[in-house]
């Protein structure tokens, strides 16, 4: 009698789970596709679940089905049975968003809408580039794009910073970058700069003269631009106007520009802005810069004098004697006093006054504080000659002074000392002072050379919608922070 083939308990459970499956797909809905656990009982095999898995993987089996998910490269129990023309296609991966790509095709419609409007808005600078977008972008995206192969095909950032595409960059299509495809931004900063300082003459009393730095926020500049200096000391500008005191071997930004038509008649209106020039005291050498700074208030004239830059117009000959000539006929600028220290005329700024109750408004006659202060000696008559109109500065301009430093050196204390401190936490420290009055209070303090500000670029991180709402608008820059002069 021949012996019975030996059966493969596995293999039968294989052909059991294959028949199973067939009639769950009959049946439909909620029965097809079961997963491999439930098939398993409804096999009525009493399998572990390591024969489950052997007897998945049997030729058989394999043939006609199949079990698309593992675990630890084997048949998970809880996945899905299907037989194989009953598979569903998998799913496209999704590519992940390129934000720097959609940042550039974002900045190329906008550039594009820009150009439509025309006069003004075209070209924009890269910086309002990426504002437009509304994207809240870090300046490394924003410059990112810019390089992006979808913008460079079609668009142009002249202008470079270490390399990089700088921010303050007027940006074009290709077809509309001016001849040759260079650009003198230097000579074009310096004709602004001459039309702006124009202006400022016009409005006179605190406008005129203002610091390079001003002058350069107010041509929509930041003052680190490599540019200012240069065009500062560019031909076109220095035809007209002078910066009047140098940093080395560069125009000073805290320095006063003046027309040099003035230099004749008005020089003396340089001389607060160069009392808070050398109230800065010398620049840090590698010796000095870790070591404070000495506070002076009082200077000679001959310090006044040796600050100013020689040039052909020899302003410091004609800056000592409108000094003299102002002294006698008690003309000089209502900011500045003078009192005599062996004999000999020692200017300070009224503001640096001490103690603070002997301070007063500035004269509306104009004359020289020196002349209302109990040290420098009686008032004199008014003069119809040199009367000029100054309104005192109200209560709440001094209260925000005063407010204002104390809210930005507590800031600036838990920023680690590092002399810049955003806006924004300056308004929300400030909550007393709206908008308005904040600005105002603010641009009084710029004014008289006790703070500046600065835009975001060069500076790590994003900035916030509250940051950008914070921020005061000047010329097409957003300046983001304020810092100590």
């Amino acid at each position: 009698m021949p012996k019975q083939a030996k059966v493969d308990p596995i293999a039968e459970l294989a052909d059991r789970m294959l028949r199973v499956l067939d009639s769950q797909r009959q049946l439909g809905g909620d029965a097809y596709p079961p997963t491999l656990r439930r098939l398993a009982e409804l096999s009525g095999a009493p399998s572990s679940d390591d024969d489950i898995r052997k007897a998945v993987n049997k030729k058989a089996f394999t043939t006609k089905a199949v079990v698309p998910e593992k675990v630890d490269k084997k048949p998970s129990l809880d996945s899905p049975v299907y037989f194989k023309e009953d598979v569903p296609p998998k799913p496209p991966k999704k590519k992940p968003t390129d934000k720097v790509k959609e940042l550039a095709e974002k900045m190329l419609l906008d550039l594009d809408s820009q150009r439509q409007l025309g006069g003004d808005a075209y070209p924009p600078t890269l910086r309002q580039l990426a504002e437009l977008s509304g994207a809240p972008s870090s300046d490394d995206d924003i410059r990112k794009a810019a390089g992006n192969k979808v913008f460079t095909t079609k668009a142009v950032v002249p202008e470079k910073v270490d390399k990089k595409p700088s921010l303050d960059s007027p940006v074009y299509f290709k077809e509309d970058v001016p001849a040759k495809g260079k650009l003198d931004r230097v000579k074009a900063l310096a004709e602004k700069m001459l039309l702006v300082l124009d202006s400022q003459r016009e409005l006179g009393r605190d406008a005129y003269p203002p610091t390079l730095r001003r002058l350069a926020e107010l041509c929509g500049t930041n003052a680190s631009d490599t540019n200012v200096p240069k065009a500062a000391t560019h031909k076109v500008m220095a035809e007209r106007a002078l910066v009047v005191a140098k940093d080395g071997a560069k125009p000073s930004l805290d320095a006063p520009v003046i027309l040099q038509d003035d230099i004749e008649d008005k020089v003396t209106i340089i001389l607060p802005a160069l009392l808070r020039l050398l109230q800065r005291g010398p620049l840090p050498t590698a010796k000095t810069k870790d070591k404070p700074r000495p506070t002076t208030h009082a200077f000679k004239l001959n310090e006044l004098k040796n600050r100013l830059i020689p040039n052909p117009l020899k302003l410091s000959k004609s800056f000592e004697a409108a000094v003299k000539r102002d002294i006698d006929r008690q003309a000089l600028p209502s900011e500045v006093a003078w009192v005599l220290l062996k004999d000999e005329p020692h200017f300070l700024l009224v503001e640096n006054l001490r103690p603070e109750a002997i301070r007063q408004p500035h004269p509306s006659n104009g004359r020289a504080a020196a002349a209302y202060l109990p040290s420098v000696g009686p008032p004199a008559e008014p003069s119809s000659s040199t009367d000029r109109s100054t309104s005192a500065p109200t209560q709440q301009s001094r209260d925000f002074k005063e407010a204002f430093r104390e809210a930005f050196e507590r800031l600036d204390q838990r920023n680690g000392g590092t002399n810049f401190v955003k806006l924004s936490d300056l308004r929300n420290a400030l909550p007393e002072f709206g908008r308005e009055a904040f600005d105002a209070g603010l641009r009084q303090l710029r004014l008289d050379g006790q703070y500046s500000l600065d835009s975001h670029e060069g500076v790590t991180g994003s900035l916030t919608p509250e940051d950008r709402e914070a921020g005061i608008r000047e010329a097409g820059s957003l300046l983001i922070y304020a810092s100590r002069r």
